[in-house]
């Protein structure tokens, strides 16, 4: 394992079982932090909160079965339970039962440059929470993804050619399908964009919510907004596509769905739109530029953190990434909000 500006970096290879040893050894105190974050965030009755977490597992094992494997070798690596794993790994769905609204994320894709990128928004201890994962699968592709301690993935890029994003989306149905991250992780799997694509398209996504910004590194993204009971997708046009926290798709999805908890994302995607329509270049330095945008009010991209509703920990933006899909590098850095910040670049 790896630590540079306090985000591990850790090498995962083997079986599934193998990998996840290998992630809950290196960074078990980390995930001793995050699980008990979650509990106290959730809020749910001990007997639910197990029984929900069990219930998930399993729908993550019918669904990919390596992924429950992996969630099981990292509980033996940190020496935990492995229904807290679950929970970590089913954190979204599980927080819409608790009734606590998320706000995460700004994504954006350039289409000339292949510059998939991004801010996390979410719960400022969090920041110490992150683990970037070195994934080397056992047909020889190899991921990167950026994710929460004890969680088997999140955002990140494939040697494959491609890589996903994710926002926060409030729900208009039951949560009760794939976990959302387990999801992202099998994406991320995928043989390549296309495969990705098409595995995102099938309609058995029904009970999970989101949305996921698939792109490649020559230039085609896709946007696929799960809304808990549909799922609709939205091409990119022109030369870049932004994305926050609220519906876009509208014929499909309730564009109100969130309004009154979410209003910021309206103002950060009407500020992410105005900054896109005034770019001019496309390389990784325009890429950081945006993502620290500060302007004031609502529509700052690159938050501060503040209260988002009572009993709360402040949201905002923990952290930035860049994605440079054609060179197979991320760039990314914790406490954005810092003036003269400096990103660290990991390459694929």
């Amino acid at each position: 394992m790896e630590t540079t500006r306090e985000i591990p970096f850790v090498h995962m290879s083997g079986s599934p079982k193998e990998r996840g040893v290998a992630h809950g050894t290196a960074v078990a105190s980390r995930i001793a932090d995050n699980i008990a974050f979650y509990k106290r965030l959730l809020k749910l009755d001990e007997g639910v909160r197990v029984a929900q977490s069990n219930k998930f597992a399993s729908i993550v094992e019918s669904f990919n079965p390596a992924l429950k494997e992996e969630m099981d070798g990292i509980a033996e690596g940190a020496k935990v339970d492995p229904t807290d794993i679950y929970m970590l790994n089913a954190r979204t769905e599980l927080l819409s039962m608790s009734g606590v609204v998320q706000s995460e994320c700004a994504t954006f894709f350039f289409g000339k440059s292949g510059l998939l990128f991004e801010n996390w928004d979410w719960s400022e201890p969090s920041k110490d929470m992150t683990v970037l994962l070195s994934i080397e699968l056992q047909n020889g592709n190899k991921i990167l993804t950026f994710t929460e301690a004890g969680m088997v993935g999140k955002v990140g890029m494939s040697s494959a050619g491609f890589g996903v994003a994710f926002n926060y989306l409030y729900p208009t149905g039951v949560l009760d399908g794939v976990p959302i991250h387990a999801l992202l992780r099998t994406l991320l799997e995928a043989d390549s964009f296309k495969d990705a694509v098409e595995l995102l398209s099938k309609s058995q996504y029904k009970g999970t919510s989101g949305n996921i910004l698939l792109a490649n590194a020559e230039g085609q993204a896709i946007d696929f907004e799960l809304s808990g009971s549909s799922i609709s997708s939205i091409p990119m046009t022109g030369n870049s596509i932004a994305h926050t926290n609220h519906y876009l798709g509208g014929t499909v999805n309730d564009p109100e769905a969130g309004m009154g908890f979410l209003n910021n994302s309206y103002d950060r995607y009407a500020r992410a739109e105005t900054i896109l329509k005034e770019t001019t270049q496309y390389g990784v330095a325009e890429a950081k530029k945006i993502l620290t945008d500060r302007a004031t009010g609502n529509g700052m991209l690159c938050r501060d953190f503040i209260p988002e509703e009572p009993g709360h920990t402040p949201t905002g933006t923990i952290a930035s990434m860049v994605m440079d899909l054609p060179n197979k590098t991320l760039h990314i850095t914790l406490d954005p909000q810092e003036t003269g910040l400096e990103f660290v670049t990991y390459t694929l």
